[in-house]
Parts: structure tokens; C-alpha cells; sequence
């Protein structure tokens, strides 16, 4: 379900920075409220903002499944 695409696009995320330019990694680019990271940087940003969305799911699904 929606944790399965989350963990999948993670998992996508990581195999396609170790294909990249490695400039790439270490240039700069912005975040709209951050300011600017490195795509190292974005990286990790998205993988640790996807383990919250799944932390949030959880929670949600397991107050869904308690209020039946």
C-alpha cells in the first residue's frame, strides 16, 4: 500500500544517487525553506522525510484501525 511505494521510492532514491555525477552530489541547490544543500544533503533530506511520512501513516492507520 502507501508505506510499500514510500519504502520503494527510498530504496529508488538511494540506487540513483550512486549512479550520479559525483559534482552533482556535492553542488549546491535550494530548499524553499532550508536554503541550500548539497545533493548529498537532499539525499538524506528525503529519505529521513519519508521515514516521517511512514511514522505518520502508522500512527494514522493504527488510530483508524482502534476507532472501529
Amino acid at each position: 500500500a502507501m508505506a510499500d511505494r514510500i519504502l520503494s521510492q527510498r530504496r529508488l532514491i538511494a540506487q540513483m544517487s550512486l549512479k550520479q555525477d559525483m559534482n552533482r552530489l556535492y553542488s549546491l541547490y535550494p530548499h524553499p525553506a532550508i536554503g541550500l544543500m548539497t545533493g548529498t544533503e537532499w539525499i538524506q533530506f528525503l529519505i529521513l522525510h519519508a521515514e516521517r511520512h511512514l511514522k505518520q501513516l502508522s500512527g494514522f492507520l493504527t488510530q483508524k484501525s482502534t476507532v472501529k
